[in-house]
């Protein structure tokens, strides 16, 4: 096993931890959350949810502007590094 998969796999948890700590998902559409009529393919041997689009709003503007001033400006253009996370402090964004 990689040495490094440990870590890899740590900084992914932070990662997804502090998205969903700093932003709401929220979707227009109604969503069908039944294992069985909510199936992508219900003729499947496995359950696979249906595609639909949600959107990130941030739970503090204020934390989150503060943390792209932070932040490269390759960054700003849409490539974000792992390390944005640390820009909002111990507690995130979310405040």
């Amino acid at each position: 096993m990689c040495a490094g998969s440990l870590l890899a796999n740590r900084e992914l948890s932070l990662i997804y931890i502090r998205l969903l700590n700093s932003y709401r998902i929220e979707t227009d559409e109604e969503l069908d959350w039944h294992p069985v009529s909510g199936n992508a393919e219900p003729a499947s041997l496995v359950t696979l949810p249906r595609r639909y689009k949600v959107r990130f709003v941030p739970r503090n503007h204020k934390a989150l502007a503060k943390a792209l001033e932070h932040t490269e400006p390759s960054e700003k253009n849409g490539v974000m590094r792992a390390h944005l996370y640390e820009a909002g402090g111990a507690t995130g964004f979310a405040q």
